[in-house]
């Protein structure tokens, strides 16, 4: 209620009183004006108070007035203190008192009330007061009367107004985006904030000034127009990467704004000014124009590579639209005619159809895809082996951006396996064909083959002799001395001849002469056991009387045995060839593979916009890609070729199956999976073995089971089989709700380059290779390997995996490498002779902050050392004129230095830790080249080395 409005109701009542004085007698006057006042403040909207006495007792209450105190009619009668005790201090109080003595009004406007409510929450109202001395019919005052408009939601509603105005004038003018609002057509410049001022490089007196006063040149550019259309329409404009000329320390300079042009109404619609939000984006058009330059270096790094490298394009007919020069040169053609040719008449005819069978449903599911082996034509009509590797690029949105592939030339690997079958044929049809009993054996005695003689003589097929023991035919009497014979053989590396008697399939033993021969491997390690055992049944009869016949079976066994040897040889010969070819492989694609993934990491530390990031990712992603596959391929070699070690390590098993379930934490929720972990509490914490390698075979497993799930959970169980004081086997098995494996496959998921069906290949991906080299590191290691499972339903695959026992504890070392005033000085010497890969290894050390030079080959480095002072040389392996190893003994023997040498080699199958060591270095590191892993060995290094010569 306004004050003129209580004024009024004031009088109102004053005239009531007066006219009930007047016309009847004072008793009944006075009550019937007491009851017409209080009919008149019951009925009235707004809170009415009347307080009587210096206690200010509440004599007059009306419902709005109880209903704000929050009290109800049992209050009146009791002193306003004792109602509301919080009133005490509150300028309410003190007004009341001043009208009360000083028998004056008082107005009071929008002033704040505090009430204590039940629940002991304080609430605040604000209320337009009017105070005003309360007389009796004589005169004489006895209280208070107090009208009150309770005006809290204006008050409030007016802060909320000042609040927004002022956050909104705090935004523009702290907002980073650079801000302004013009008023009218002539452009009035009403707000402008710092962001945009600065931009402009003007002062803050431009409040007031037309956007052409301020800045003249942008008349010339269009920016006026967009505003004067949106002032005219109250259309927005979004304008993008727009190119402005800005004068800036007195000279002109090109910048690139993205722009939103908004128009600024008031209460009644009317257009009054348009707002302007603008952000530079010059960085980002310049990184545009550069991306441009990146792909052309891209093309020319591609160029250089010796593989060849194509790019599929994603539209329907799958056309390519980029052959890199090693392939123009090795087929002979011109971009033209590759392009419009592609594949056709470059591919061996018989290969075109297998070849279609795995691209098209790949192309069509989006999936990468592997060729193994297949025949294209060199530019002089002769057909060679390649395989081809290609994987869908993707941008960040997920859109399909087609294929990039490589094929490299594996065709003396092709012909090595070749040339190892038929000598493995020829072996057997030879041995098929020998008189004499022929086997093959492991060195620790497993029997690899037995020959048409002994099948024959033993009544059992090859699976059954070798899985019954052919020791189980043996004569018993013999059995130990034969045991004892075999171990001395295989210490001694001797033949192991002996008589004895094998039980034929009618059951009766026949005298035979065995002899086992030894073949040694290239360091003079045995390697496997070639038998010959020769039945000497009717020698034994007339031993003495036929000696001549002895002497010719001996003959013939060592023909067998040169002819075996032979073979064997020939064996051999095929494997130092493929061990030749994947060492010769692995430096070459890692070598330009170093360069590929360093840029690619480089580039991405830089400013990039998105579309450079997304080109530049995908390079990444596909080298990642090869580089996996490489290591897959090498792995199995490894173990194929028995060099595969195995370390003997104490190490906290808990702990590191935990942080390798961390890994999969993302795929998990992006698949919307469950993991559960179920970890037998009474496996020791310290165990013996191969940390890495276990990760390995778990994070396999692992990364099959989510593969190939697609809704429920993924189990890993870790539990004991048995122990002993020494030694624990450990059960692990990883259990999966996936697609499961057919019964008539589930045997072959281990084998090579097989999967359980060819759609899981088209439309998983992978190469066949991971449950191989799974089963390989787990049989290596003394363990055995298993899979169940039921389609739709899900697998298990377990292993037993043994482990040593130690109550050696390892201390945790957490180690932050920073970079102190003496690691910035360090000086590091690089020997590298590939130019691109030079270039990479300058750039991440001046990224690390380090000094450095750069030669090409180990004789300049040793020239440098000579004349100069450093603290640790990254050396490479092959290089001209030195490589790195003749180098690193030179500076060992020679310049009797012990300067800190890293080797960087792109060959990891002939390179390891203790060649290197050999030669006298102290450590490598494998390329594609890891920076964290590179830093934090020259850290570790530089503190043994620092000033070395």
């Amino acid at each position: 209620m306004k004050k003129k409005e209580l004024e009024n109701k004031i009088k109102e009542l004053e005239l009531e009183l007066s006219y009930l004085k007047s016309s009847k007698s004072d008793k009944q006057k006075s009550l019937e004006s007491e009851q017409r006042f209080r009919n008149l403040v019951e009925q009235s909207l707004s809170p009415i108070l009347i307080l009587k006495g210096e206690n200010m007792v509440l004599d007059i209450a009306n419902e709005p007035s109880f209903k704000i105190l929050n009290v109800g009619k049992e209050a009146l009668g009791k002193p306003f203190l004792e109602i509301l005790p919080e009133m005490k201090d509150q300028p309410f109080m003190d007004l009341l008192s001043d009208v009360f003595h000083n028998q004056t009004t008082h107005y009071g406007k929008e002033q704040p009330a505090y009430f204590i409510r039940e629940n002991g929450e304080t609430e605040t109202l604000y209320f337009n007061f009017v105070y005003q001395p309360y007389k009796e019919n004589d005169g004489t005052v006895s209280g208070v009367i107090v009208f009150a408009t309770d005006v809290t939601e204006m008050v409030l509603a007016r802060k909320k107004v000042e609040e927004s105005e002022f956050r909104f004038h705090n935004l523009v003018y702290t907002s980073p985006s650079m801000i302004a609002i013009f008023k009218g057509k002539d452009m009035i410049i009403e707000i402008a904030n710092g962001a945009i001022i600065e931009a402009w490089d003007k002062g803050k007196d431009v409040i007031g000034k037309s956007l052409f006063e301020v800045l003249p040149e942008v008349t010339e550019q269009g920016f006026d127009k967009l505003l004067q259309s949106v002032y005219e329409t109250g259309e927005p404009i979004h304008a993008y990467e727009m190119p402005m000329t800005l004068l800036r320390n007195g000279t002109q300079q090109l910048m690139y704004y993205n722009f939103t042009y908004q128009a600024q109404r008031n209460l009644y619609g009317e257009i009054e000014s348009v707002a302007v939000l603008a952000s530079e984006v010059t960085p980002q058009v310049e990184a545009k124009i550069k991306i441009k330059e990146s792909e052309e270096r891209f093309r020319t790094l591609a160029d250089n590579v010796p593989l060849n490298i194509f790019i599929i394009e994603p539209t329907a007919d799958a056309n390519i639209s980029y052959w890199n020069k090693y392939w123009l040169d090795y087929t002979g053609q011109t971009m033209e005619e590759a392009l419009d040719r592609a594949w056709d008449g470059i591919i061996h005819p018989d290969d075109v159809q297998p070849i279609m069978d795995v691209y098209v449903p790949a192309f069509e599911a989006r999936l990468p895809y592997h060729l193994p082996c297949i025949r294209i034509r060199r530019y002089d009509g002769e057909y060679r082996w390649f395989a081809v590797q290609a994987n869908p690029r993707y941008l960040p949105n997920g859109e399909f951006m087609g294929y990039i592939g490589v094929s490299f030339d594996i065709h003396k690997q092709k012909l090595a396996e070749e040339t190892l079958k038929q000598s493995e044929t020829h072996f057997r049809l030879l041995a098929d064909l020998m008189p004499a009993k022929i086997s093959n054996a492991l060195a620790n005695g497993s029997v690899t083959y037995f020959n048409k003689n002994w099948l024959d003589f033993s009544g059992y097929n090859f699976e059954d002799l070798r899985d019954f023991g052919y020791h189980q035919i043996m004569h018993p009497d013999e059995m130990e001395e034969f045991q004892t014979r075999f171990q001395n053989a295989a210490t001694t590396l001797t033949d192991l001849v002996m008589e004895m008697r094998f039980k034929n399939k009618e059951g009766d033993y026949i005298w035979h002469l065995n002899i086992a021969s030894p073949i040694k491997d290239e360091n003079g390690n045995l390697k496997m056991w070639i038998g010959v055992t020769t039945d000497i049944s009717e020698q034994i009869k007339t031993r003495e009387t036929n000696l001549d016949i002895y002497e010719k079976h001996a003959n013939e066994l060592k023909h067998a045995k040169e002819l075996a040897e032979l073979a064997a040889m020939q064996a051999e010969n095929a494997v130092k060839s493929k061990q030749q070819f994947l060492s010769n492989m692995s430096h070459e694609i890692r070598t330009p593979l170093n360069s590929i993934l360093g840029f690619a990491n480089v580039l991405l530390k830089t400013d990039l916009g998105e579309k450079q990031k997304e080109y530049t990712k995908a390079i990444k992603t596909s080298g990642n890609s090869l580089n996996l596959l490489i290591n897959d391929i090498l792995d199995l070699a490894k173990v194929d070729a028995g060099k595969m070690t195995f370390e003997k390590q104490p190490f906290d098993i808990r702990k590191s199956i935990r942080a390798m379930l961390h890994s999969f934490d993302l795929k998990i929720k992006e698949k919307n999976l469950a993991l559960v972990s179920e970890y037998d509490p009474e496996i020791p914490e310290m165990l013996v073995g191969d940390s890495p390698r276990l990760n390995q075979i778990i994070l396999n497993l692992m990364s099959n089971a989510i593969k190939f799930t697609h809704k429920g959970e993924i189990r890993l169980s870790v539990k004991i089989k048995k122990e002993n004081k020494k030694n624990i086997s450990i059960e692990f098995a990883v259990t999966d709700t996936g697609i499961g494996i057919a019964d008539d496959k589930i045997n072959t998921v281990f084998n090579l380059f097989e999967q359980a069906e060819v759609n899981i290949s088209n439309f998983y991906g992978g190469t066949g290779l991971g449950l191989a080299i799974v089963k390989q590191l787990v049989e290596c290691q003394g363990g055995t390997i298993s899979v169940s499972s039921k389609i739709g339903e899900g697998s298990t695959f377990g292993f037993i995996m043994p482990f040593g026992k130690t109550n050696v504890k390892i201390a945790e070392e957490i180690e932050i490498l920073k970079l102190d005033e003496n690691t910035k000085k360090l000086r590091i010497l690089v020997v590298e002779d590939v130019v691109l890969n030079q270039l990479l290894i300058k750039i991440i050390l001046a990224d690390f902050g380090f000094k450095y030079e750069v030669v090409s080959n180990g004789k300049f480095a040793i020239e440098k050392l000579e004349t100069n002072i450093y603290d640790i040389i990254l050396m490479d392996l092959q290089m001209p004129e030195m490589n790195g190893f003749e180098a690193t003994a030179y500076i060992r023997k020679i310049l009797k230095s012990k300067i800190p040498i890293i080797a960087l080699t792109a060959d990891v199958t002939t390179v390891d830790v203790a060649k290197c060591k050999e030669f006298g270095m102290d450590d490598y590191i494998s390329k594609p080249i890891d920076e964290n892993q590179l830093y934090s060995k020259i850290m570790s290094l530089s503190r043994l080395g620092i000033g070395a010569k």
